[in-house]
């Protein structure tokens, strides 16, 4: 029997592991939040577009089903009841997240009786925080409760095929990697076998990866996304330009130093063993050549910006503050940073 996927956020990136789930024979739930793009959806008669960039060809895939996440369940469904009664039919086994961060706590309470402790999430969620505040919030912290969940790591990159286009007719424009961390448990842990994502959607060059090399690559992005995104959207500019703002240049390094200090103290908190790769010289030196490498970008942050959405940074900046306070390390910038952005 050929397994659902539920597919939670259909920007870009969902729109994308959807299309490539479908093409390999998966069969596809997209749960959309607002009745607008589902009628879009709809007029496109449920169909999802995808052009490899400087090719002519575009692949098509069809066979969708989809769903509205309208309403507020918060006095309906009590998260300390997550197993209430649920039609089969609704029931959710397979779920892949990607929401913005903020969005995401929102989002799942309207779904998240839905699912099981056999169930599996697969969050691609930006920056750090979203695992603990589904545990907190849904869960009680309680392991036996929670579904599987696996921490993933993204390096593809896609855009709309117009500007102000459908997030149904996409772009690939950059074929990367996908790493897959599974959350450990002390009872039972999923099997990489078992979850088989590679087999599924080729095209996606997805891997299983040791958890705590999972997380040391995630405390890494959100070392250098807590310098680029922010700055960007402070001073309203492309990733590449960084590189010249003497002004935003400057702050690189206290921002480095800082957030060195916090993600140390942490890995050292979670066993790892030390690593020169979070010195504030090496952080720095990886900001500018992410800043080459991406100059003509302009980072998520201020993107949300400029549409007046609100942004990540309590899962960047913000992640580090909240470790700053656990191992009482005093961090004034990265403060500073979430107060001007």
């Amino acid at each position: 029997m050929v397994a659902r996927w539920h597919v939670l956020g259909v920007g870009n990136y969902g729109s994308l592991f959807a299309h490539f789930l479908r093409k390999n024979g998966n069969k596809v739930t997209l749960l959309i939040r607002d009745p607008t793009t589902l009628n879009m959806f709809n007029k496109l008669n449920r169909t999802i577009e995808v052009t490899k960039e400087f090719e002519s060809e575009v692949e098509v895939t069809k066979g969708y089903q989809a769903e509205c996440l309208q309403g507020d369940y918060g006095n309906v469904i009590d998260p300390q009841y997550p197993n209430e009664l649920c039609p089969p039919h609704l029931r959710i086994s397979k779920l892949i997240v990607t929401l913005k961060s903020h969005e995401f706590s929102k989002y799942y309470q309207r779904i998240f009786h839905r699912l099981s402790p056999t169930s599996t999430i697969i969050l691609f969620t930006y920056g750090l925080g979203s695992y603990e505040e589904l545990m907190r919030d849904y869960y009680s912290f309680d392991e036996a409760s929670r579904p599987n969940i696996i921490i993933a790591l993204n390096s593809h990159h896609a855009y709309k095929k117009a500007k102000f286009g459908s997030q149904f007719k996409l772009i690939h424009s950059g074929f990367g990697e996908i790493d897959l961390g599974i959350v450990p448990r002390r009872f039972e842990e999923i099997k990489e076998k078992e979850l088989n994502i590679n087999s599924q959607i080729p095209e996606l060059n997805a891997r299983c990866v040791k958890y705590v090399n999972l997380i040391n690559r995630k405390l890494e992005n959100l070392a250098l996304n807590a310098v680029i995104d922010p700055l960007t959207s402070i001073y309203s500019i492309r990733n590449g330009a960084l590189l010249f703002n003497k002004v935003a240049e400057q702050t690189m390094r206290p921002i480095c130093e800082e957030t060195s200090i916090v993600i140390r103290k942490h890995r050292e908190y979670l066993g790892m063993k030390p690593s020169n790769r979070f010195a504030p010289e090496r952080l720095i030196d990886a900001v500018f050549q992410i800043c080459i490498k991406t100059r003509h970008y302009e980072s998520a942050m201020l993107q949300d910006v400029k549409k007046n959405f609100l942004t990540d940074i309590d899962y960047l900046n913000g992640y580090i503050v909240k470790l700053g306070k656990f191992y009482d390390i005093p961090t004034p910038i990265n403060k500073f940073l979430i107060d001007m952005v």
